[in-house]
């Protein structure tokens, strides 16, 4: 009878090192862009003038009756 030498194969960690790098990457990109919106926001409400949202009349002269 022959005789089997059975051994147990080594696990790759790379690529599972690689894929949850990648997929961080790509979740960081997506969130992180949502970011960019909030601070626009609070600029522009710090500023002297600000232009209405489309759609909206504009009216230079508020005060005047």
């Amino acid at each position: 009878m022959a005789e089997l030498h059975v051994q147990k194969k080594e696990a790759n960690i790379w690529p599972w090192i690689i894929g949850v790098l990648v997929l961080v990457a790509v979740l960081w990109y997506a969130f992180g862009r949502a970011d960019t919106t909030d601070t626009v926001t609070r600029a522009s409400a710090d500023s002297a003038y600000q232009t209405p949202p489309p759609g909206m009349p504009v009216n230079p002269n508020p005060a005047t009756p």
